[in-house]
């Protein structure tokens, strides 16, 4: 499985730092969790192409699923969340500013 992650925070985070966040992951994926649920994924940091994430209409995801990191927030008091699309699609949120307010990391 390949999920797309799409930087959706306007500089706020730097595409660098996401990129190191997601070698961590990937590794983590790899060596911790794989072995022991015979399942992986890869995450792959992908460019955006609206100002907006959209959903229902994911024309950024290069994969199988789509993470999106935003600065926004369409659920009061939620770090984030995932669900699936009209289409079957998974696809997930994280709240970055709000994460940053509470003293979380994204």
């Amino acid at each position: 499985m390949i999920i797309s992650v799409i930087n959706h925070t306007d500089g706020k985070i730097e595409d660098e730092k996401v990129q190191v966040a997601i070698r961590a992951i990937n590794r983590q994926i790899k060596e911790d969790f794989e072995p022991y649920w015979s399942l992986g994924a890869t995450l792959r940091l992908e460019g955006r192409s609206g100002k907006q994430p959209d959903q229902q209409n994911p024309v950024d995801m290069r994969g199988d699923a789509i993470i999106y990191l935003w600065s926004g927030s369409d659920v009061p008091g939620a770090l984030g969340y995932h669900d699936r699309n009209f289409n079957g699609i998974p696809f997930g949120f994280v709240f970055t500013e709000l994460s940053a307010k509470i003293g979380e990391n994204w």
